[in-house]
């Protein structure tokens, strides 16, 4: 028998922050907080996680950050 030799791809651990954000709708020059809230994120890195918060259309603002 041939022993075949299996590759695994290794991933970076991933860390987990506490977003506190308050989510807004801006139209034709009118803004609105539509939302309020916490969520937790899981990412490689602090970038990601921030990314993973954007949404299209709408400002996200962060209002707090607690690292796990």
């Amino acid at each position: 028998m041939k022993s075949e030799s299996k590759k695994f791809e290794t991933k970076p651990p991933l860390k987990a922050w506490i977003f506190t954000y308050e989510i807004y709708r801006i139209t034709s020059g009118i803004t609105q907080k539509i939302d309020v809230g916490t969520k937790r994120v899981e990412a490689v890195n602090i970038e990601k996680a921030y990314e993973s918060m954007k949404m299209e259309n709408y400002k996200v603002v962060i209002t707090y950050i607690y690292e796990l």
